[in-house]
C-alpha cells in the first residue's frame, strides 16, 4: 500500500485532481507508474519531456494505453474525480 501513497501523492502533486480508475492499477502497472514519475523527478530532460510532450515521452514504457491516458490525462490537467 506504500507505492499506492507515493503514486497518489505524485499524482496530486502534478493536478489537484486523482484520476478515474486509479484502484484498478495492479502491482506491475503501479510499478511501472511509480518509475516514470520517479524518472520525471530525478531527470530534468524527461520530465520536461513528459509535461511538453508526454505521448512520446510515455512511448518507451511497455504500459496499457489506458494507463498512459491516465498519465497525460493528470499532468493536463483533465482527469476529474
Amino acid at each position: 500500500m506504500q507505492h499506492m501513497e507515493i503514486l497518489t501523492n505524485i499524482i496530486c502533486w502534478l493536478s489537484p485532481t486523482i484520476p478515474m480508475g486509479i484502484e484498478e492499477i495492479d502491482a506491475k502497472e503501479l510499478e511501472i507508474l511509480n518509475s516514470i514519475f520517479l524518472e520525471a523527478a530525478k531527470n530534468p530532460e524527461f520530465r520536461k519531456e513528459l509535461l511538453s510532450n508526454p505521448a512520446k515521452a510515455l512511448a518507451k514504457y511497455d504500459i496499457p494505453d489506458r494507463l498512459k491516458e491516465i498519465v497525460v490525462n493528470t499532468i493536463q490537467g483533465k482527469e476529474q474525480l
